[in-house]
Formats: C-alpha cells, sequence, structure tokens
C-alpha cells in the first residue's frame, strides 16, 4: 500500500530506506511540450492554439442593428449624421474590445452564478458591453508543433473535429442571435457589410466606446480580420466566390457618373460595397489593377450624395472645407489598400494566381487569405500596430487630394487636376 502511494506520487523507497523522486520520462515529456502562447489566448485561462489546440476560441463581441448606408460625415458620430433621404435596409455592425476566450472556459464561467450570461462575460470582457461570442477559425492540427506518440494516438482512438467544422458550429449560433435578436438575415451579404460598416467607423473617425462602455480604434483593427473570417468562409462554403468576381466586373462595366446620380447613390451595394468585396476575393495584382478605377467610382458616389444633401451651393465652399465631404470615402479607400499591404502583405497564393483567370485567382486568393487569418494570429497581431499606425499617422490628417494620392502612391497613376475638376476642389 506504501509503495503505490509513494508511485502515485513520483517517488519510491531506494536502498538504504530513503524516499526519493523518481525521474520520469513522462513528467520531462510533460514539461518539454509546454509551449509560450505568443499569439491569442484566453482571458481566462491564458491558454491558446498552441497549448490547447482542440479547444475553440471567440471574441467577445457587442452586435447591433444599424442601416447599411448612413450620410457619412468625417468626424461626426452616426446619431449627429442628417438622415439618408431615402429608406435604408437594416444590417448589423460588430464591435468588440478584443477579449478572447474559450467557448468551454465562458460557459464553466456561468455555473457558479445565477446572473445574466452576458453580465458575466462583462467582467471577463474588460467592462465592456457584450452580447455575442465571435468563433476564431483555428489552425489545422499540428500547425504549431508534432504531437507526440501519445497524442497521435489518443487522436486516432478519439479523434476532435476539424476546426472547420467546430468553427462553423459556433458561426452558426453566432448567426443565429443576429437572426432572432436583430431581425437581420445573415449570410457572406451581411458579413461584408459587417467589414464595410466597421472600416467607415474609422473612415469617419468615429469613436468605438459609445455603444459598449470599451473598445477602442486597435482593438476592432484586431477585429477586422475575423470579422472578413466570416465573409471569407461563407463566400468558400457557398461557392460564391465565382459570383462575386463577376458582380464586380459587372460594376466595373457601368459608367463611372452612374453612382453619382441621385437614383443610385444610395444603393447598398454601390461602390462602397464592392470595394470590401474586392478586399476578400480580388489577389494583390487585380486590386492593383482596378484600384484606381474603385477610387473613381467611390469619388462619384460622394459628388452624387453631397449634391443631394447640399442646401447651399457647395462648389462656391472653400476647398479645404469641400475636401471635408470626400474625406470619409477617400480613407475607405486608404483603408482598403492599407490592408493589403500591411495586414496581408505576406499572403501565400499560389504560383498561377497573379496570371489566372479572374474567377480561379479569386478562389485561390479567397482559401489563401482564410488560411493566413486562421494560421496566423501572432503575425497579425504584430501587424495591427502598423496598420494603425499608418492609418492615424498618414491618412487621418491628410488636408488635399495630393496629399491623399501621395500617400496611397497613386501620384503616378491618376491626372490630379482631372480630379480635382471632378470634385469641386479647384479655388474659386
Amino acid at each position: 500500500m506504501r509503495e503505490r502511494q509513494l508511485r502515485s506520487m513520483n517517488m519510491r523507497v531506494d536502498e538504504k530506506g530513503n524516499v526519493a523522486v523518481v525521474e520520469s520520462d513522462r513528467l520531462a515529456k510533460m514539461t518539454a511540450v509546454v509551449t509560450e502562447e505568443v499569439g491569442l489566448s484566453c482571458a481566462i485561462c491564458h491558454e491558446g492554439f498552441r497549448n490547447a489546440p482542440d479547444e475553440a476560441l471567440g471574441i467577445y463581441v457587442f452586435v447591433r442593428q444599424c442601416p447599411l448606408e448612413e450620410v457619412l460625415v468625417f468626424g461626426a458620430e452616426s446619431d449627429q449624421s442628417p438622415a439618408p433621404p431615402i429608406s435604408i435596409p437594416q444590417g448589423y455592425s460588430t464591435l468588440s474590445s478584443f477579449v478572447v476566450v474559450h467557448f468551454s472556459c465562458h460557459f464553466n464561467s456561468l455555473k457558479a452564478s445565477f446572473e445574466n450570461q452576458w453580465i458575466v462575460a462583462q467582467r471577463h470582457n474588460r467592462d465592456a458591453r457584450c452580447n455575442n461570442i465571435l468563433p476564431i477559425l483555428g489552425p489545422p492540427a499540428g500547425t504549431f508543433g508534432a504531437a507526440s506518440s501519445e497524442t497521435r494516438a489518443k487522436a486516432k482512438k478519439d479523434q476532435p473535429p476539424a476546426p472547420e467544422t467546430v468553427y462553423a458550429g459556433h458561426l452558426a449560433n453566432f448567426m443565429d442571435y443576429i437572426m432572432r435578436s436583430l431581425n437581420v438575415s445573415p449570410g457572406y451579404l451581411m458579413a461584408l457589410h459587417d467589414v464595410k460598416i466597421l472600416l467607415l467607423r474609422f473612415a469617419c473617425n468615429r469613436q468605438f466606446h459609445s455603444e459598449t462602455g470599451g473598445g477602442g480604434a486597435e482593438s476592432n483593427m484586431q477585429l477586422l480580420p475575423h470579422l472578413m473570417q466570416v465573409g471569407l468562409h461563407s463566400l468558400l462554403m457557398s461557392s460564391a466566390v465565382t459570383q462575386k468576381v463577376n458582380e464586380l466586373k459587372e460594376f466595373l462595366d457601368l459608367p463611372e457618373s452612374h453612382w453619382s446620380s441621385t437614383d443610385h447613390c444610395w444603393s447598398s451595394t454601390g461602390p462602397l460595397y464592392r470595394t470590401v468585396t474586392a478586399l476578400h476575393v480580388w489577389p494583390p495584382e487585380m486590386w492593383q489593377r482596378n484600384r484606381v478605377a474603385l477610387l473613381r467610382r467611390l469619388i462619384h458616389l460622394a459628388c452624387g450624395r453631397l449634391k443631394q444633401g447640399a442646401k447651399v451651393d457647395t462648389t462656391q465652399q472653400d476647398p479645404e472645407v469641400r475636401l471635408l465631404g470626400f474625406k470619409p470615402y477617400l480613407l475607405f479607400y486608404g483603408l482598403v489598400d492599407g490592408a493589403y499591404e500591411h495586414l496581408f502583405k505576406n499572403v501565400s497564393t499560389s504560383s498561377t494566381a497573379g496570371t489566372a483567370a479572374g474567377a480561379a485567382a479569386a478562389s485561390s486568393w479567397c482559401a489563401s487569405l482564410s488560411q493566413y487569418i486562421s494560421t496566423s494570429d501572432e503575425a497579425l497581431l504584430a501587424a495591427v500596430p502598423r496598420f494603425l499606425n499608418y492609418y492615424q499617422t498618414d491618412l487621418l490628417p491628410i488636408a488635399s487630394l495630393e496629399e491623399f494620392l501621395d500617400v496611397t502612391g497613386l501620384l503616378s497613376e491618376v491626372d490630379a487636376k482631372e480630379l480635382t475638376t471632378l470634385m469641386g476642389l479647384n479655388p474659386t
């Protein structure tokens, strides 16, 4: 009995009758496989994909209903902006303090409390309001190191579900809340709008904590790739990538002036939506070829909206004052362009992606981007501060069209004088 108890404590009685600690190979192996969590980790147990690869992670978020289009005023909050002149369909907007949590840890934390789950969650969420958990698509098994022989043997006996299967299940719950509580039909269309609405919040230089009491520019920029993952996953699972590529082609075939007309400048699938769609399905080479065309359509859209909402002749305004009306649209373009450079510069695509036909290149980019987001948590966490610095230091201060074109590397690609005239920025 005594020997059995000693063995259970990894001890034994040596030849001299003294109790000694046994050197355990198993203990050494257990110690050897403990790795530092350098990427995303749970706010409750502090483990992530490296030490708990089979545990699903999510992000505490606050989701609210909102219109898909609104009057964009630089420096003004949504409730301070005038209402659009027409009825706009409703979508949803997702904000976050970027607190990451295991779904299992979240539900375990509820067992000892009789409070509402989101009141309990708020304590883990830096006291910011939340009402949903956005799932994070985890990396394939073995991404962050080879499994031990014992782990492999256990895996064969009790194979955990694939990360995509787990993600799809949690994403269905996320979408179910949106459908039941917000009365919005979710899917890739609304997921793309969600990304658009978040980027427009940056483009208008709005606050992020008014609805939740927490979160800021950096936490919501960290959220951006995982919001995009919702759209990417939905597009890939529904085989809708080719459809989106064809829609973009049809969009570019329309004359630029189409979007400055009263009948079309408030379309919820206009240039703002198409620009975000391009980020999801166009590889960098395709973006470079078409980015000027997208910028020009965004400017025409702004012209139409500004003209429709003007109570005075805005062409007589000081050029710097009139530029403020265009600034949200310019910054929106700059953010999408900057995402390619600062967030997704290292996404690996097949060697033929750059020369393949549109649909094939788009499918390759869409799949590669989704995989990059799921396997590069550490790289994305490091990239976000650089992207945020670009936004705050280079984009926000722009005070002229020429400065914007210089910051975005377009001076040699566009006729600045022609754009100045189009935007009515010539001195009177």
